[in-house]
């Protein structure tokens, strides 16, 4: 309950399996779900559903394991099963709670987590009842609630650390001012708004814009991977902006920066010049380095337009639903893909890698196509040691493979794709991490990746089916 997962895993470790109860099995495996090792628990939680295929908590358990490895349908289906034998299951509600956020259905999400208080009230006194709570009002985009949460966590503090306290009321109170309006907002009446990427020889992703102040021209990364949605990183920008300061908060920026300190804040409108943005909660993060972006994007935040990062035009495009399902038609069928959107802060979507299924996270602030290692042991790929220098000057050790990756109809090949353990790109709570990252050198020039919020869809569309 208090989200101690990697302890009790050491714990368990330490001990010899065979020993275990059923119940400290599945506590077991829960936590290596949750540390994202749930690899090495997929013999054992098959051998537990052939000895126990009607537990309510065996399910629940195999429904969050699947889950954390990113097999969503299959996940659900072990959940369900779950709720048909108990359908006031503990594990199988905190299972569905978490499907529901990437499944996209929000309220659902919400009605999930309070149900898990009304069955077992001490809830409420946990760590992981915080860490929920966040994670479902902020996708609920529910302020209010969230605004208590941060308050009532505050009062936990009160006495025995005073700048704990000081900094989740000045968070509450950030939430609670920003209530009024929809979060990430895009203003307007135009059907459609087009945005030209930034012609800056410093962008490797080529899906910067640029926000002009007094003057001065500003650079935007758009990374669908920024779970924050919006991260200022210059002060001259975030004065510019009067953006409102609320309490300190700990980030992880890129694989070289590690975890640095920031706080959060609220812009309560930032103008692009062709179009606007309302109320957006995130972050303030100094820059780690000199030449990085002065702030950062995630349109996947964005509800009230479909977005288009359009690789083939240079342009990020805002369209209401009705005109982009007008330019939608407009095209051949041949020329698109529709994915199911999974994630409710970032773009997950389901690919075929070297003909397994597979979770892929477009994620447009990295370079090009990673590939999870253990996911590549699994598929028995070639694997070649390198290393990479970063910008801070230290090096780090990875492997090459090459690599066919098919998204819906479009094939995609690399003699060289890198390898990594993903160790830190995985949901802190589920455990969920993608089996590849998609980055833009893989859309360039080809491709226009569009975000439909109102159908939960990922439109690839492409010149032909073949890269």
């Amino acid at each position: 309950m208090d989200a101690k997962f990697a302890l009790i895993v050491d714990h368990f470790k330490a001990r010899d399996y065979k020993d275990l109860s059923l119940e400290e099995k599945l506590l077991f495996i829960d936590s290596l779900s949750r540390t994202a090792q749930g690899n090495i628990a997929i013999e054992k939680m098959g051998e537990i559903l052939a000895d126990y295929p009607k537990n309510s908590s065996v399910l629940a358990t195999a429904g969050t394991l699947y889950f954390s490895q990113g097999r969503i349908n299959k996940a659900e289906e072990y959940v369900e099963s779950a709720f048909a034998i108990e359908k006031d299951s503990r594990d199988a509600i905190l299972a569905k709670l978490m499907l529901s956020l990437h499944f996209r259905k929000f309220v659902g999400a919400e009605k999930w987590y309070e149900k898990l208080v009304r069955i077992d009230p001490e809830w409420r006194k946990s760590y992981l009842y915080y860490l929920l709570g966040i994670e479902v009002y902020s996708a609920a985009r529910n302020l209010r609630k969230l605004s208590i949460l941060y308050k009532k966590r505050a009062e936990m503090f009160k006495k025995s650390d005073k700048s704990q306290f000081r900094s989740l009321i000045s968070s509450s109170n950030l939430l609670r001012g920003a209530v009024k309006k929809p979060l990430f907002n895009v203003e307007g009446n135009t059907e459609k708004i087009a945005m030209p990427f930034a012609a800056d020889p410093q962008d490797a992703h080529q899906n910067t814009i640029y926000l002009i102040k007094k003057g001065k021209r500003y650079r935007v990364l758009l990374d669908t991977a920024n779970s924050a949605g919006w991260i200022i990183h210059n002060s001259e920008l975030r004065e510019l902006l009067r953006s409102k300061k609320g309490g300190r908060a700990l980030a992880e920026i890129g694989t070289e920066m590690g975890v640095m300190d920031g706080y959060f804040i609220h812009s309560k409108k930032v103008d692009f010049g062709n179009f606007k943005i309302d109320n957006m909660i995130g972050l303030y993060v100094p820059k780690p380095r000199p030449d990085f972006y002065d702030a950062n994007l995630n349109p996947a935040f964005i509800r009230n337009r479909v977005v288009t990062i359009d690789y083939i035009n240079k342009q990020m495009i805002l369209r209401t639903k009705e005109r982009f399902e007008q330019d939608l038609n407009s095209l051949h069928p041949k020329n698109h893909f529709k994915f199911p959107w999974y994630g409710y802060r970032y773009t997950y979507i389901p690919v075929t890698i070297e003909g397994k299924s597979g979770l892929a996270l477009i994620e447009t602030g990295a370079e090009d196509i990673a590939i999870k290692l253990d996911f590549a042991k699994k598929l028995l790929l070639p694997l070649k040691q390198n290393t990479k220098y970063l910008a801070d000057g230290k090096t780090s050790q990875y492997h090459e493979t090459r690599i066919k990756l098919l998204m819906g109809k479009y094939l995609i090949e690399r003699k060289v794709a890198e390898v990594w353990p993903f160790d830190r790109f995985y949901d802190r709570i589920s455990g969920l991490s993608a089996d590849i990252i998609i980055g833009p050198k893989a859309f360039i020039d080809n491709f226009a990746l569009s975000l439909d919020p109102f159908d939960k869809k990922i439109i690839l569309r492409g010149f032909s089916p073949s890269q």
